[in-house]
């Protein structure tokens, strides 16, 4: 099955802009997708934090959304608006994270074109990784790449790719449902073996 080209393309650097400061752009792009620095797992934190630490880890910006075991913060993700979001497990350790991308909950075409973007920098990142699987309810907007949008909307395509990192689980969703779109990019903490766990399933 052939995906509808999104609008929204990775361009070469325009006249006056060097290559490099385009490359230092895109690589900061990359860096967001995930922990790229030693011992971190999702931007600049890691699994297994406290709450008052990830807060550090915004100095002096305020959570836009505070609640029972989850904090988030207004962000930018690849130009997209977002909403940096952590959650924390029982024990009130981080055990997930991600970015919740905000965009027009009614524009199934724009929502389509934000995650084919972001798709394209995670398949650069994790050049191992699978195309995103397409799921349909119902198949009635399948011949027309066109309405594909509308199908999102309405509930009858998601979008969802999957990766699983040494230390992290990656999930990026598109989903719709009563004409709500839902663009979500996940990272969970993998739960840890031990070594007679894995001696046991010999």
């Amino acid at each position: 099955m052939n995906l509808p080209k999104s609008k929204l393309t990775l361009s070469t650097p325009r006249a006056g802009v060097s290559s490099r400061l385009f490359a230092w752009c895109t690589a900061t792009c990359m860096a967001c997708l995930a922990g790229v620095t030693h011992g971190t797992d999702f931007r600049d934190a890691s699994w297994g934090m406290s709450l008052e630490e990830v807060i550090a880890l915004h100095g002096e910006q305020l959570p836009a959304d505070r609640r029972q075991g989850r904090i988030a913060y207004d962000g930018k993700l690849a130009g997209l608006d977002v909403l940096i979001y952590y959650r924390f497990d029982e024990t009130g350790v981080l055990a997930e994270a991600g970015y919740e991308v905000l965009t027009d909950e009614e524009d199934g075409a724009a929502a389509i074109d934000a995650y084919d973007k972001l798709n394209t920098l995670l398949r650069r990142k994790y050049q191992d990784a699978q195309t995103p699987q397409l799921s349909w309810t119902n198949r009635v907007f399948e011949p027309k790449p066109q309405q594909w949008g509308r199908a999102v909307l309405i509930g009858h395509l998601t979008y969802d790719w999957r990766y699983a990192a040494e230390r992290t689980a990656i999930t990026h969703q598109l989903s719709g449902n009563r004409r709500m779109i839902k663009h979500l990019l996940r990272y969970e903490a993998q739960a840890e073996q031990s070594t007679q766990d894995v001696l046991g399933d010999l």
